[in-house]
């Protein structure tokens, strides 16, 4: 089988590395290149063959087939370093230099990587060889991120759809801006332009679209620096750290009325779009528990608890102070069908929900947005409209309660088992901020449930404002 080798074996002999070095280094892999015609020595009718290069990584070898403008004779084939093909062959040149440009982009990558301290792996090698276009310019490698994302990256077809519209945006701006141009003017200015471009509709951007924009030029670039080492990843994250995007919250729209909740509840969705019917439920569900509805995906069946008397209700870190609070579920029923009715049968999952109830956040959006405007609401509105609304509202106080109240009041509660009274005093009460901003609890317990709480608190340190049906106010 005739071949020319090149050996980098390992690949430090040609990265100026000396072997003494190497040898303290146990996780070096051993790499060589080798150039060959005809590997399958499979014998053919015109006698003309493919070239490969051949790359092998600790004794696993891989074969990539070079682009030639023609196929090679052995005649013409004489494997010396790059003069692999006699100039009897018209073409030589083409080949030798497609051969060459080949085997030093794997060359350049392993180094690379050796300088980051990371090894050399197919997968690598299989990214860099199909590239297309010019690495040096970020035009380039954003639009092959998008051709093949990295393993941990899924675009869906709405996410692709952001990316798609940054990059034509781009090259608009810059068709060939390079990595040695962006610094942080640059960002800006790419900012700046993105905020004078107008959409479909003729209007100008508006500050959300932008920063959707924005953010994956962001993450792209982030990557190419961390990754692939084409900028310093310092400099990057604090290119954007001076270049922002703020997006103001809208006045119409950040919460809906007593009576849209109403009026939303009520709708009768159309049967030949089951979903719509899922996504209603699921956005009450929302406004009961004031989560987002990417919250409702990470629910985990160990916050969710039953109480033997009153019903279900939710553990959770929802708190902005990163407290953990309480949901008393029990008191919306429909909300408790709903958790019940989507819960995964599959009890080893971690999570309380069903996975296949769930879709990409736009298409939820589109569901809420219809059912909405079936329930006469002539607003904006989306998934995150349900958590404006609960914290808006009492419900925000009602609903929840902080949970390192509860432990204050067990530490404090000698008269009663605490394991008791823990889960007794999450179930009977709801905690909510008072215009003075002191507790006030709405009892669903007897007087002398309600006492003994009030004692504990009081140990406690808690102070409260109590409103108990026969009391006075």
């Amino acid at each position: 089988m005739p071949f020319a080798r090149v050996l980098i074996l390992p690949i430090w002999k040609n990265a100026g590395i000396t072997p003494a070095i190497v040898n303290q280094r146990e996780d070096i892999m051993a790499v060589s290149i080798g150039i060959l015609i005809n590997y399958r020595n499979r014998k053919n009718k015109k006698g003309l063959y493919p070239i490969h290069i051949r790359v092998t990584i600790d004794n696993n070898p891989q074969y990539y087939l070079v682009d030639l403008p023609v196929k090679v004779s052995m005649e013409d084939w004489t494997g010396h370093d790059l003069f692999w093909v006699a100039e009897t062959n018209p073409y030589n040149l083409e080949i030798n230099e497609a051969i060459n440009q080949m085997r030093t982009k794997i060359i350049d990558l392993h180094r690379s990587l050796y300088s980051q301290k990371r090894k050399l792996s197919f997968y690598h090698i299989d990214k860099v060889l199909g590239f297309k276009g010019n690495r040096e310019v970020f035009n380039d490698y954003f639009k092959n991120y998008m051709r093949k994302p990295p393993p941990t990256v899924v675009l869906t077809d709405v996410t692709w759809e952001k990316y798609d519209a940054f990059i034509k945006h781009l090259d608009k701006f810059n068709p060939a801006l390079r990595f040695d141009e962006i610094d942080w003017e640059m960002v800006a200015r790419i900012r700046n332009y993105l905020a004078q471009q107008r959409g479909r509709k003729g209007d100008l951007l508006a500050p959300a679209t932008i920063k959707s924009y924005f953010d994956k030029f962001k993450v792209v670039l982030e990557y190419a620096a961390k990754r692939d080492g084409m900028l310093d990843i310092k400099q990057v994250e604090s290119f954007f750290e001076d270049v922002k995007i703020s997006v103001p919250d809208k006045e119409e729209g950040l919460h809906l009325e007593i009576t849209e909740i109403k009026s939303f509840k009520k709708v009768v969705t159309d049967k030949q779009y089951p979903a719509q019917k899922r996504d209603q439920r699921l956005f009450l569900f929302q406004i009961y528990t004031g989560y987002y509805y990417n919250d409702l995906k990470v629910l985990k069946r160990k916050h969710v608890r039953k109480d033997f008397e009153h019903g279900y209700y939710i553990i959770g870190e929802r708190d902005k102070n990163g407290n953990a609070t309480i949901i008393p579920l029990w008191k919306f029923p429909d909300g408790v069908a709903t958790l019940e009715e989507f819960m995964d049968p599959n009890t080893e999952s971690e999570y309380w929900f069903r996975r296949n109830i769930f879709v990409d956040p736009q298409v939820y959006n589109r569901n809420v947005k219809v059912i909405a405007k079936a329930a006469g609401i002539n607003r904006e509105i989306s998934n995150k409209i349900a958590r404006h609304t609960q914290k808006t509202f009492s419900f925000s106080g009602i609903f929840r309660m902080p949970l390192r109240m509860i432990s204050l009041i067990q530490s404090n509660s000698s008269s009663i088992p605490a394991s008791t009274f823990c889960v007794r005093a999450f179930c009977l009460f709801s905690c909510a901020a008072s215009s003075t901003g002191v507790p006030l609890l709405s009892a669903f317990c007897s007087s002398r449930s309600a006492r003994l709480l009030i004692h504990s608190c009081t140990q406690a340190g808690i102070g409260l404002r109590v409103k108990i049906p026969g009391w006075p106010a």
